[in-house]
């Protein structure tokens, strides 16, 4: 069976108030996940980069991050410049697995996953 590995972010509750957990998965043509946990402060290592992040770009960020159940990084006005500078960002960490977007800047196509709706990140 083929599979394609997926990158999954869902924050963490545990010793560190904002800690999050990154999710590497192994999303099969059954639709099965496999995740492995590795603890990181993802809003710390962006804005480490370079990124402002805040709780909601209504404050003027340049991303918020959602890191629930499905997890994902939404982007001021989503802007394709400032979201490729985010990918390219993200697919020099060792930690980060394959990166999705709606437009597919330097990145895979949410539509290509079936992973294209209203709600989806940026």
């Amino acid at each position: 069976m083929r599979a394609s590995r997926a990158l999954y972010l869902h924050g963490a509750r545990g010793a560190a108030e904002h800690s999050d957990a990154l999710l590497r998965g192994v999303n099969t043509a059954r639709g099965q996940i496999t995740v492995e946990a590795q603890s990181l402060d993802l809003k710390a290592r962006m804005e480490a980069a370079g990124f402002s992040v805040g709780e909601t770009l209504e404050d003027g960020a340049d991303a918020a991050l959602a890191l629930s159940s499905a997890g994902g990084i939404y982007v001021a006005r989503s802007d394709p410049a400032l979201i490729r500078r985010i990918v390219d960002w993200l697919q020099q960490q060792d930690w980060c697995g394959p990166v999705s977007t709606r437009g597919g800047e330097g990145a895979l196509k949410h539509a290509d996953l079936c992973w294209d709706h209203p709600r989806a990140p940026d």
